[in-house]
């Protein structure tokens, strides 16, 4: 899917626009922030399934949805709050060399936060065969690339970016998906 492919994109242009130094901080930003995103991921692997094989039963694949966003929560935000409060501890253990990044740390993990919640609407449509789903990541990997392209001057503004167009995604998803309840009820 498109959420996935925008991963490695920012890590590319900010590797191919700053310098080698500025590139190598922002991957272990990367890095660290995608901790949170692969927390997260079984539950969408679980919700899958359920979702899918509820398809026609409303009621119930919509209960899955809403579990499956409650123990995504349960599980994103404590581990979110731990990058925001202690991010020099977390660098200082798994990459001492880039303590640097800690007050960007938690940002980079709030997008990573919303960047899960996003994959997993998106895979809760799929799994009820709401394939337009798929409008949504493509339109918003494009509008990354285009802005990572044009603007990069900085770590600051690629997260800046990355940050906008993830939280852009998800509040498309959210009224999308508010959207097709009222529809379906």
């Amino acid at each position: 899917s498109f959420i996935t492919a925008s991963y490695p994109v920012d890590v590319i242009l900010t590797k191919h626009f700053l310098s080698a130094e500025e590139a190598g901080n922002y991957a272990v930003l990367s890095l660290m922030g995608k901790i949170i995103f692969w927390l997260l991921t079984p539950i969408v692997n679980v919700m899958f399934p359920f979702s899918a094989r509820e398809k026609t039963n409303f009621s119930k694949s919509l209960a899955f949805l809403k579990k499956s966003l409650l123990i995504t929560s349960g599980l994103g935000i404590p581990v979110l709050l731990a990058y925001i409060l202690l991010p020099n501890l977390f660098l200082s253990i798994l990459f001492p060399l880039y303590v640097n990044m800690a007050p960007y740390l938690g940002i980079f993990g709030a997008i990573m936060f919303i960047t899960a919640l996003s994959y997993l609407l998106i895979n809760y449509h799929l799994a009820i065969k709401n394939t337009r789903i798929y409008l949504f990541p493509l339109i918003f990997f494009l509008i990354e690339v285009l802005l990572l392209w044009v603007f990069h001057s900085t770590i600051a503004q690629n997260i800046l970016i990355v940050g906008t167009v993830q939280t852009g995604l998800l509040f498309s998803l959210v009224a999308f998906t508010l959207l097709y309840i009222i529809k379906s009820r």
